[in-house]
């Protein structure tokens, strides 16, 4: 409700907004009451907004600058008006108590804020205009030294140290204030070191054939239940009031956008490609950076001249491509098979990408069904994502260097027929360690497997070479009989005639 003012039990005042017509004074008026109140500021501003009536009064109401200051006023009014003849003051409600309040402030914080240096006697001047007792005046006063100053109670505009400065150049003039911007410290600029490091990953992409695309971040209620195998437990996050059905959650994978990708190149006789986008990701209290990587059918070399299909390998080795930079050796990285129970990925060709025991994503191929949604399924299309927040809090591997052999080195090669679960990751290693001081290299350069269900034939190169000698025939055909003997007994290898 509204405050009024009434006489006769007739309303002559909106309180603290407009007074009537009826107690307007002109040139007939004999009798004058002088009143002073305040009123609540809160009232006087609902009132005078409703109304529209923003009058000087209420404004000083609104703004407390006259909070219990009612004998001040009326004292004030019999000087002006009416020359010192004495009124009777009859106080309708007991004053509040008056109480004093204590400011802290520097002289340096004012000279920042309004970009200009001030003089200590300059400063003490201008709030002794302002009305400002500083309290600890006994104690000598520096530019960065504590100053305690009383605030009067009828100041009930300075409550901050921002307030003082308004009333500083108030007085002061603010022709005072320089047209230019004070001379900052010396900052550091730049990238951080994620951003660093995510920038070092996008060129090695880039320099590796893969078109870097940026999507939209929001999808449908539908594509919150597809390919989402990283932090399953994570809610999505929903937007208040989306624009359309199709844009009612924040992603939190990025692959079925990069699906979208190809689905429009696709129709638009794009038939080849590799791209991938890196980009936030956010979820119910959740934020990630994830990297992902689609390809689409096969990959083409010198303008068309020369072509190959897509496989995991490829996405392979633009994952070892990204760790080089990183410092990470790739002798970390591991693949363990997915159980796959949906038609979104390919059974067979489907694994959790390790980074020593930290999983980072997956990587796989798409399955036929699940491409169907995209008019793809007859296309061949693999994937690939993971957290690069995770990635890149993996601490760089230590690496022990060595001078180059003048001696020189020896490869050879072995090709084995494996069972079907071998674990090439220990094979090599245990290759490896049959004479770890001589053997510098060691890796797979073809596996060959006409169908599915049959056992693969791998076929591997080992590097001899010392730093102290060249190796004689005999030393190396010895190392070659201890490799076989390794692999026939440990993994079952039957060596290839």
């Amino acid at each position: 409700g509204d405050i009024v003012i009434t006489s006769n039990n007739k309303i002559v005042c909106l309180a603290g907004v407009y007074g009537a017509k009826a107690v307007e004074i002109d040139a007939h008026t004999k009798s004058v009451v002088l009143e002073a109140a305040w009123f609540d500021a809160k009232h006087v501003k609902d009132t005078a907004t409703r109304l529209n009536l923003l009058s000087d009064a209420a404004s000083h109401f609104i703004k407390q600058t006259v909070y219990g200051q009612g004998q001040e006023v009326i004292k004030a009014a019999d000087d002006i008006f009416f020359n010192a003849r004495k009124l009777a003051v009859l106080p309708y409600h007991k004053e509040p108590l008056k109480l004093d309040r204590v400011l802290e402030t520097t002289i340096k914080y004012h000279e920042k804020r309004l970009g200009m240096t001030l003089k200590i006697t300059e400063f003490k001047g201008l709030l002794k205009r302002i009305g400002l007792v500083i309290l600890n005046q006994e104690a000598s006063i520096t530019k960065t030294s504590l100053i305690k100053l009383t605030i009067p109670f009828s100041r009930k505009d300075l409550v901050l140290e921002a307030d003082i400065t308004e009333e500083l150049i108030r007085h002061l003039g603010f022709d005072k204030i320089q047209g230019k911007l004070p001379i900052s410290g010396n900052f550091a600029y730049g990238l951080t070191s994620f951003q660093r490091q995510a920038k070092a990953i996008r060129e090695v992409l880039d320099a590796s054939g893969l078109y870097e695309v940026i999507t939209y971040s929001l999808i449908s209620k539908k594509e919150t239940t597809s390919l989402n195998y990283l932090d399953q437990d994570i809610a999505f996050k929903y937007i208040i009031n989306p624009l359309t059905d199709a844009h009612e959650y924040l992603r939190k994978d990025l692959m079925l956008s990069l699906l979208r990708t190809i689905e429009y190149n696709y129709n638009h006789q794009n038939r080849a490609m590799g791209i991938f986008e890196i980009s936030d990701t956010y979820g119910e209290a959740y934020f990630d950076t994830r990297l992902s990587i689609a390809l689409l059918n096969e990959v083409v070399y010198h303008e068309g001249l020369r072509s190959e299909p897509y496989s995991f390998y490829h996405l392979k080795g633009y994952l070892e491509a990204i760790l080089s930079p990183l410092g990470i050796a790739t002798s970390r990285l591991s693949f363990v098979p997915m159980i796959v129970k949906n038609s979104e990925l390919h059974p067979y060709l489907s694994y959790r990408i390790f980074v020593d025991k930290i999983d980072l994503g997956y990587v796989a191929k798409m399955h036929p069904l699940f491409l169907k949604d995209y008019h793809l399924d007859n296309e061949s299309v693999f994937g690939l994502e993971i957290s690069l927040k995770r990635l890149l809090e993996v601490k760089p591997s230590k690496f022990t260097y060595q001078p180059l052999s003048i001696y020189p080195a020896v490869s050879s090669d072995f090709s084995f027929i494996f069972p079907l679960d071998v674990d090439y990751k220990k094979l090599l290693a245990a290759v490896k360690n049959v004479a770890s001081d001589l053997i510098s290299e060691v890796h797979i350069f073809d596996i060959y497997q006409r169908n599915s269900g049959d056992l693969p034939s791998v076929s591997f190169s080992v590097t001899y070479e010392s730093l102290v000698k060249t190796l004689k025939n005999e030393e190396v055909l010895k190392m070659n009989q201890e490799i076989i003997d390794l692999v026939s007994t440990k993994f079952q290898g039957k060596i290839r005639s």
